[in-house]
């Protein structure tokens, strides 16, 4: 039961990521940076609720890489996209 739990909130954690690109692509930035934040929440409760057996560490490190990106971006407001 603890994999099945495990498998749930990674398949959670993949549509939120998925989710965040979509967020991106309709240049709405903070949906986007909010979806990686729980997405990364949720690839940590995967890890934790899926014990030896289930190891999302590579998933979690682009998650990361991704929302710091997007969290710079956003920030210094230097984002080659423009709004239309």
């Amino acid at each position: 039961m603890v994999t099945v739990a495990g498998k749930q909130a990674a398949f959670h954690a993949l549509a939120e990521y998925y989710e965040s690109g979509v967020a991106n692509s309709k240049l709405s930035y903070g949906q986007e940076i909010a979806r990686l934040q729980h997405a990364k929440e949720l690839t940590q409760a995967a890890m934790t609720r899926g014990g030896r057996e289930v190891d999302f560490s590579k998933q979690l490190a682009k998650i990361e890489s991704v929302s710091v990106n997007s969290e710079y971006l956003l920030n210094v407001g230097g984002s080659s996209k423009t709004p239309k």
